[in-house]
């Protein structure tokens, strides 16, 4: 064993190994690096891709939703507001239908003084991907006519099936069962 200049051991193979251990460290911590910041990239990456996933399926919710309860508050005296509502949100050949009714579904809905209120009670939904979704609800309503002055309370199970176009959700069909 040799002592150095300030009178301690020294030994000969200490410095060479440190040396060769400061760039394997130095390239260890680099790669520890890049693996920590691939996680970190991808674990926003599947943050906004549960997050967009959740607006959408929020939406779909929603747009049938609101198609169900606008069609459950209808009347003799809201019927062309209700009529342009559903069919602003409508699309394909439900939307051609709901074109066609006008004139006709006036007119009963006239001549028997109808009037509906209702809401949707309960939703969830069924299925979804990046064009199509299914919704399910329960719509509470209470129906009155002149065969039924005092009122009719009445429950629809209703499948709601949404197609997304131009960015938002569209009533494709509408279901009562």
């Amino acid at each position: 064993m040799t002592v150095n200049e300030e009178g301690t051991p020294d030994d000969g193979a200490a410095r060479p190994l440190a040396r060769r251990c400061r760039p394997v460290s130095a390239i260890a911590a680099l790669g520890l690096a890049l693996v920590c910041g691939a996680a970190l990239i991808w674990a926003l990456v599947l943050r906004h891709e549960e997050q967009v996933r959740a607006e959408r399926e929020t939406a779909a919710i929603r747009a049938a939703t609101e198609h169900l309860e606008v069609l459950a508050n209808l009347g003799h005296a809201s019927a062309a507001d209700v009529l342009a509502k559903l069919r602003e949100g409508a699309t394909g050949e439900f939307r051609r239908q709901l074109e066609g009714v006008g004139d006709p579904l006036f007119g009963l809905l006239e001549q028997g003084k109808v009037q509906s209120s209702g809401q949707v009670t309960d939703v969830a939904l069924a299925r979804i991907d990046d064009q199509r979704a299914e919704v399910l609800a329960q719509v509470d309503t209470t129906f009155v006519n002149t065969e039924h002055p005092e009122g009719q309370q009445r429950s629809y199970r209703s499948v709601v099936s949404l197609l997304w176009q131009d960015g938002r959700w569209l009533v494709e069909n509408a279901e009562t069962k």
